[in-house]
Parts: structure tokens; sequence; C-alpha cells
């Protein structure tokens, strides 16, 4: 399957952050929930231009 190379940069991102919050493994979907907003917050602006830099 082809892959877009726009959309590369952001399905690096979602990988980055699925590690993030698996790694802190939550229990239920509340605390799912929140571990993502916090694990979000954190992505640096600069690693996401990086990324779409190439």
């Amino acid at each position: 399957q082809s892959q877009s190379p726009d959309l590369k940069p952001i399905e690096n991102v979602w990988a980055e952050l699925k590690k993030h919050v698996q790694a802190r493994r939550p229990t239920n979907l509340t605390q799912l929930h929140q571990l993502c907003q916090e694990e979000w917050a954190k992505i640096n602006p600069t690693y996401c231009g990086k990324l779409v830099e190439g």
C-alpha cells in the first residue's frame, strides 16, 4: 500500500504518542483520555517541525 508523503509526519506523531501512553499503562478509558492529553501536551513543536522537514 502506497503512503502519501503528506501523511507520514502525523503518523509518526501518533506513533510517538501511542508509545508514551502505552508506557504509562492506562487501566480504563478515563485514565486513557487523561494520559493522551498529558502526553500530547508534552510533544515539542520542534519535533513536529523536524518531521515535516524530513
